[in-house]
């Protein structure tokens, strides 16, 4: 079945989605540049000491950045879903 938006449905969804455009470019901007920073970060780390060197310090700051995250980013609304 195929529902027609009534006018403020349809400026409601206008405004949603050009909020929603905005956070998904801030979201992709730090995306990509975190995979930026990540691969020089270990190619710099290989050329200086081993590929090996390069990988266990990647693993210990995403595992890092896990543990931050899973302590820092505490769920505030318990009820939706």
């Amino acid at each position: 079945m195929i529902r027609l938006l009534s006018e403020p449905d349809r400026g409601r969804l206008g405004r949603l989605a050009s909020g929603l455009a905005r956070s998904l470019g801030a979201h992709r901007f730090w995306r990509d540049l975190g995979y930026a920073i990540g691969a020089l970060s270990a190619g710099i780390i290989a050329d200086r000491f081993a590929l090996s060197w390069a990988i266990t310090s990647i693993t210990a700051l995403t595992f890092l950045s896990g543990a931050i995250v899973a302590i820092a980013m505490r769920e505030t609304d318990k009820g939706s879903s």
